[in-house]
């Protein structure tokens, strides 16, 4: 779905799980929406962890999330 970008938002507020389907968490909330929306794109971010965060799954050895067989959505 199409989102306005941050400054046309009420006060800059969005209740992004509401209207996306994708919660953010506390980690997530320190960083700019420019972050995840690349080049002003509100819409076709990934939601799923891999999507930004690959390189630190298949590294992480405590305990190695690949060989654990940890999801990745």
């Amino acid at each position: 779905r199409e989102l306005p970008p941050p400054d046309k938002l009420d006060g800059g507020q969005l209740e992004h799980g509401a209207r996306t389907g994708f919660a953010i968490n506390v980690a997530h909330r320190l960083l700019r929406c420019d972050s995840c929306h690349k080049d002003g794109r509100f819409t076709g971010a990934s939601i799923n962890c891999v999507g930004c965060h690959q390189a630190d799954y298949q590294r992480t050895s405590q305990p190695n999330h690949l060989a654990a067989g940890f999801p990745v959505t």
